[in-house]
């Protein structure tokens, strides 16, 4: 019979305690974190292997003669490249590539694992966001990409350092100047702020301490950016460049003047992008997992809710930023969706039985 005054949520949380087995010599290892740590060193290995197959553009599109190193910071913004470019120019573009990939693996291990404080799930989601479709079309050129996973991995080791403030502002300078979109992963570095178990509290955190910080970073980084590209156009052809000069084939149809068109465009590049990065004709069933994965977890509690906004930010972040001037999404510069779906399927801290049973379910499925 069911004991007077206790939620049936909670009688449903304490039927889906997690087995445990003893597992030599690591001491009581729950075997569902054994089958994801097999199952994501599995997917590693192979996505490794494919990455070792990636036919690296020889010369890089650091060395390359088809734009003047000037190029990246008249059109792109990319000031810390220019700078880095007789250094990126001659880097062994196979090795960049997978210090690329180690970058990235680390800092997403050190997120998920300052999060969940669980090896099993830190590793397994590392694993799944390497796989990531994007990532692979950047690694053509890993070697302007490198800069940028360099600074992210700096990101990770000090975000717990650095007032908030002072950290988005620090690295959207840099990243700005390196890689802009990677800067739209640097949340991901603060999820330690919303591991309270009060739904207030951790909305707290997020309304009033990393989302305007991550706003304002974006804010100094870009005009950061402007103003170098002011200082170096100067000094290299004696006129000042206000702005970047943004390339027809980048700007893919979209009008300064016609926010409605450029908003439509917008959501149509966010479509076709989780499209491609839920495998094309399997969308419904990763969307059918999201749901799934958000409902398990607002099972485990409602305190979750504000890290599920933070991802859903993430995703959606720079299909939002690009509006105003209508610039064209490649597939190659949403990473962070990708990662940021991933979190959403993956990350969402969940409880009981079957949680592990379905996550590597995800990790199946994704992979």
């Amino acid at each position: 019979m069911t004991e007077p005054g206790i939620p049936v949520v909670n009688l449903i949380r304490r039927s889906l305690r997690k087995p445990e087995l003893a597992v030599e010599p690591f001491g009581r290892i729950p075997f569902g974190h054994c089958m994801l740590f097999v199952f994501s060193a599995g997917m590693l290995c192979a996505t490794l292997h494919a990455y070792s197959l990636v036919h690296v553009w020889a010369p890089d599109a650091a060395k390359y003669n088809l734009y003047r190193p000037l190029d990246w910071v008249t059109q792109e913004g990319r000031w810390l490249n220019y700078f880095l470019y007789p250094i990126l120019k001659n880097l062994n573009a196979q090795y960049s590539l997978f210090l690329v990939i180690a970058c990235l693996f680390v800092v997403l291990f050190i997120a998920a694992y300052r999060y969940r404080k669980n090896i099993a799930y830190a590793f397994a989601f590392s694993s799944l966001c390497i796989h990531a479709l994007p990532l692979a079309h950047h690694l053509s050129w890993p070697s302007i990409l490198l800069p940028a996973m360099v600074i992210l991995l700096v990101a990770a080791l000090v975000a717990d350092k650095l007032p908030v403030y002072a950290f988005y502002a620090i690295f959207g300078i840099l990243l700005f100047g390196s890689m802009q979109f990677v800067y739209f992963l640097l949340p991901l570095l603060h999820l330690p702020r919303l591991t309270g178990r009060s739904l207030l509290v951790n909305s707290k955190v997020l309304t009033y301490r990393i989302l305007p910080a991550w706003a304002v970073g974006f804010l100094i980084g870009a005009l950061a950016t402007l103003v170098i590209v002011y200082v170096l156009t100067t000094m290299a052809t004696e006129q000042g460049q206000i702005g970047l000069q943004i390339s027809d084939w980048r700007r893919g149809g979209g009008d300064w003047n016609d926010w409605g068109h450029n908003a439509v465009k917008s959501i149509l590049a966010l479509d076709a992008s989780l499209r491609a990065l839920s495998l094309f004709e399997f969308s419904p069933l990763i969307s059918i997992l999201m749901f799934v994965a958000v409902g398990i977890a607002l099972l485990s509690g409602f305190h979750h809710v504000p890290a599920i906004l933070l991802y859903l930010g993430i995703i959606l972040a720079h299909f939002v930023i690009v509006v105003p001037v209508g610039i064209g999404i490649e597939l190659r510069t949403v990473l962070p969706a990708a990662i940021g779906l991933a979190a959403l399927l993956f990350l969402t801290p969940q409880t009981g039985r079957f949680a592990d049973v379905f996550q590597s379910i995800v990790l199946l499925c994704v992979s």
